[in-house]
């Protein structure tokens, strides 16, 4: 079995003499080379048509709406876009935000912390994606920097999102009321994305398919939706079967019925607006 040094030293001029120091030089420099290569994000391609809509319009579009089955990539695609726009020096921050919402029997507790360290447990499938844009290593510096930041809904409201991008995951377990917020937090320069599965909503009424009409509507320019189906997931194989198993024991939210569908009718929103709108 030949060893590292014996491959290199094949390819050398046998005529040129080089010394066993220069081998092992050349040999650490050849296993760093591929170590830097293994950190090096693969370029983000997309896996459908679905994906290459979405990443169109995360690109495009100052605001984005990704609704679809889990396993579609509504999370993670626009985690590797905006972590590669941060890196090359587009936008100044990423804010991150998702309710943490679970079912009653499923819920943990209160946890320790501050605030951000709180949330954290919930941010690990944005995080995952900014990691596979940048690097482990440069992620943390970038969280050091703050860079990456965590936003608990608590403290959203009166904030200005600018030259930035914003992650809002899970937004199906947003009603209209947090929407309003999250949407009015959009400054100049800010690419924004809300993204859920609206058959995984934890609340009676959930808003998301209510501003994904209402953004197709003429007056609102900039703004994409794309809606996935159980033909999209990506995730396995596994998962897109039992995605399909159950829309087809479910019938699948088609969002141009969802104002007839959902518990929350937009038009209550306007006649009833919450107390901060009064």
């Amino acid at each position: 079995m030949h060893t590292q040094a014996e491959a290199y030293d094949n390819q050398l001029d046998p005529e040129v003499p080089v010394s066993e120091k220069a081998k092992r030089r050349a040999l650490r420099k050849q296993n760093k080379e591929k170590r830097q290569a293994k950190r090096m994000p693969k370029p983000l391609k997309p896996r459908n048509a679905s994906q290459a809509r979405y990443i169109q319009s995360l690109r495009d579009n100052a605001l984005t709406i990704g609704v679809g089955p889990a396993g579609v990539g509504k999370t993670y695609v626009p985690a590797r876009i905006f972590g590669s726009m941060l890196m090359a020096g587009e936008i100044d921050t990423i804010y991150c935000a998702r309710p943490n919402i679970s079912k009653p029997q499923h819920r943990i507790g209160f946890l320790p912390g501050t605030p951000e360290e709180k949330i954290a447990p919930w941010m690990v499938p944005i995080f995952e994606g900014l990691q596979d844009s940048m690097s482990p290593s440069k992620f943390v510096d970038a969280q050091r920097a703050k860079l990456i930041k965590v936003v608990p809904f608590e403290f959203m409201q009166g904030r200005t999102f600018k030259n930035c991008a914003a992650i809002i995951d899970e937004a199906e377990n947003c009603d209209l009321d947090d929407l309003y917020i999250i949407l009015t937090r959009q400054g100049g320069n800010c690419q924004m994305v809300v993204c859920g599965d609206p058959i995984q909503a934890r609340i009676p009424n959930s808003g998301l398919v209510h501003i994904a009409e209402m953004a197709t509507y003429p007056s609102m320019p900039d703004t994409g939706v794309v809606t996935f189906t159980h033909e999209d997931v990506v995730r396995s194989t596994q998962a897109r079967l039992w995605v399909k198993a159950f829309a087809d024991r479910n019938e699948q939210i088609n969002l141009q019925d969802a104002p007839d569908r959902a518990t929350n009718d937009p038009r209550d929103f306007y006649k009833h607006p919450p107390e901060f709108l009064r």
